[in-house]
């Protein structure tokens, strides 16, 4: 925002040079002045409006990285998962999945009682080993699975990750 205000008291200071020179040169020919000034107004009318204007461009898509601090995860979460759910964004669909698999992960650690380092070694290793432990194959499935399953439009799949991850927690 402070970028934004020093370029309009620059546009601002140019824009009064600008008109007190075109005055001073042509005071002698009001035909070429009124119009000469009128362009240049034009010209600055357009240099501050696209001043005003390309900080709301930019202001909607990096809108998550500003308005949310590290410590407000849960509210992220659910901006990410309405960017990936409502939008198809696909880097946001990327990090609620990756996020659902460390719940999932956190989840099995606590009931298995294990290590999350061990458990994780254990799905990409020993997968085998895995499955028994775990028993459930929907949890299985998180588990072990890679890339996203969050689709644009569609929330099913992630309400049912999120259900069984909830009946593993309780």
């Amino acid at each position: 925002m402070k970028k934004q205000i020093q370029t309009l008291i620059e546009i601002g200071i140019i824009y009064l040079a600008a008109s007190i020179v075109l005055e001073s040169l042509l005071s002698g020919y009001p035909i070429i002045m009124l119009p000469l000034l009128g362009v240049t107004f034009i010209f600055f009318a357009t240099m501050i409006f696209g001043t005003l204007w390309q900080p709301r461009v930019t202001e909607v898509t990096s809108k998550m990285e500003r308005t949310f601090g590290k410590n407000d995860d849960l509210t992220r979460l659910e901006h990410l998962c309405a960017f990936a759910i409502g939008q198809g964004d696909a880097g946001a669909a990327t990090q609620v999945s990756d996020r659902v698999r460390a719940l999932a992960f956190a989840a099995a650690a606590y009931r298995l009682k294990t290590s999350l380092q061990a458990l994780r070694s254990m799905s990409k290793e020993h997968l085998d080993k895995l499955a028994t432990s775990i028993g459930d194959q929907q949890m299985l499935k998180i588990l072990t699975s890679s890339g996203s399953f969050v689709r644009k439009g569609d929330s099913s799949v992630l309400e049912e990750y999120l259900t069984t991850i909830e009946g593993w927690t309780s």
